[in-house]
């Protein structure tokens, strides 16, 4: 799943709009290797991965293919990062220190195959929070699944975790954080907040028993959140609330309202290079200002 909200329009779907977005992911895809080569042969990659800081990489599935990219990845990561939990990553963001360059690790929409990405991230001593829709756990009904998958467009063969699964995850040192109910928008005004939010808490806590989980807002653009969730979020006693901005936080934020966590996306299906660019460019771009709530969120 991407951080993009699903489009519906049958025009989108055209061939010309495939061709078309076959056209862009080329011409993204060549972007991305040039400024790779630059940034490998001027070494201002090593330079920027070396800063301290807190960085977040989010992830949503790691199919059986995707998982010697994934380990060397990671293998290349461990050379200048220290790897911690995502609670780990948020305390430091609040509250510091931040004096080496720290890296965690997070899964959006509770897909299977982070289970086989859990072992591989075994032998790197690094774990993931991974944040779930409630609503989809433990489905069986091929109807409702396929309605989700369409809704959500869906495109890889990956099935859902369920509450047995995640407590496995638990018990290797990962961690279960809320991405609501049912991964609607929760920047429309229409939206059932109190259902999305508090209720999808309550329910992690029932079947996991974690009291506080870190949440993550579905999409994670500022478009796709509101102020008045953000507010239902930390009243209903969330630990964290993290978007999919781009960047990273290299001065403590002090409070946990006050900090907007940045997550870095990342794709396996791309070159292990492309990855490694883009988290060096979030890393030397980073600023005190990555902390703040962007507008309208702030208040």
């Amino acid at each position: 799943m991407s951080d993009q909200e699903p489009k519906t329009s049958a025009r989108r779907d055209s061939p010309l709009a495939a061709a078309r977005a076959t056209l862009r992911r080329g011409f993204k895809h060549a972007a991305v290797e040039f400024l790779s080569l630059g940034w490998r042969i001027s070494r201002r990659q090593d330079k920027a991965l070396a800063r301290p800081r807190v960085q977040i990489a989010v992830l949503h599935h790691v199919e059986i293919e995707m998982r010697r990219a994934f380990a060397a990845w990671l293998g290349e990561l461990s050379k200048v990062c220290t790897f911690v939990s995502y609670s780990q990553a948020v305390e430091r963001a609040i509250h510091g220190p931040i004096d080496k360059p720290m890296l965690a690790f997070s899964f959006d929409d509770g897909f299977r195959s982070c289970l086989g990405a859990a072992e591989v991230m075994r032998d790197f001593g690094a774990t993931a929070c991974h944040f779930i829709n409630p609503r989809i756990v433990d489905e069986r009904d091929p109807e409702i699944i396929r309605a989700w998958r369409t809704r959500l467009r869906l495109r890889h063969n990956d099935g859902h975790m369920n509450w047995d699964e995640l407590a496995s995850l638990i018990d290797l040192g990962h961690e279960i954080g809320n991405h609501s109910m049912d991964h609607q928008n929760l920047g429309l005004p229409t939206t059932d907040l109190a259902e999305q939010i508090i209720r999808s808490k309550h329910i992690i806590t029932q079947k996991l028993g974690i009291a506080h989980p870190h949440f993550a807002w579905p999409y994670g653009s500022i478009a796709r959140f509101s102020i008045d969730a953000k507010r239902t979020v930390y009243e209903s006693g969330h630990a964290s609330c993290a978007s999919s901005l781009r960047g990273a936080h290299v001065e403590p934020a002090g409070s946990t309202e006050r900090l907007c966590l940045r997550r870095d996306h990342t794709w396996f299906r791309l070159p292990v290079h492309h990855n490694l660019v883009l988290l060096a460019r979030s890393a030397q771009r980073a600023s005190p200002a990555d902390n703040h709530w962007p507008a309208p969120l702030s208040d």
